[in-house]
């Protein structure tokens, strides 16, 4: 016996926010797929992010968040419990060796729709400098999350040492 497994809405949307995050591209073909040109596209362009955070006020539905942090820092954990996964802390480590990607939805406390997604990517610890070393890379994300282990002060001095690059 098979089970049947249905996508909701919001489940719709939160991939949607993903498939527009990291190709934009191909969302804009499948915009024009679906009949809208230049002119009525769906597509709404916000402030950057120096006027919007001026105003005190973020006209984007969809955020994308850096996690960066040592080895065994909780990156993988923070993503599993974003998605609502039991996190016990004694499973074993698995370094991560390429990014790992999870939206969620979060209510907002101003705007109309009173909903936004977040788009966490975690950063392996090999690519963390060349990620934050490019600009290009850089100005794609809205937030930068940085995790340590309390337990450890390596895991906090390698924090310190990519703020001070």
């Amino acid at each position: 016996m098979t089970r049947s497994v249905q996508l909701t809405k919001k489940g719709f949307l939160g991939m949607w926010a993903l498939q527009t995050v990291l190709d934009f591209k191909t969302t804009q073909q499948y915009f024009a797929y679906l009949g809208y040109n230049d002119k009525t596209s769906p597509v709404t362009v916000t402030k950057g992010r120096k006027e919007a955070h001026q105003l005190g006020k973020i006209d984007k539905r969809t955020l994308k968040a850096f996690v960066v942090g040592a080895h065994k820092s909780g990156k993988s954990s923070l993503l599993k419990k974003a998605l609502f996964q039991t996190v016990t802390g004694k499973e074993p480590h698995v370094a991560t060796s390429a990014s790992q990607f999870v939206v969620q939805s979060v209510k907002a406390t101003t705007g109309a729709d009173g909903e936004k997604f977040i788009v966490l990517q975690e950063i392996p610890v090999e690519n963390t400098l060349a990620v934050l070393g490019d600009a290009k890379q850089l100005v794609t994300a809205d937030v930068l999350v940085f995790l340590f282990d309390q337990s450890d002060p390596a895991s906090f001095s390698y924090i310190s040492n990519l703020m001070v690059k």
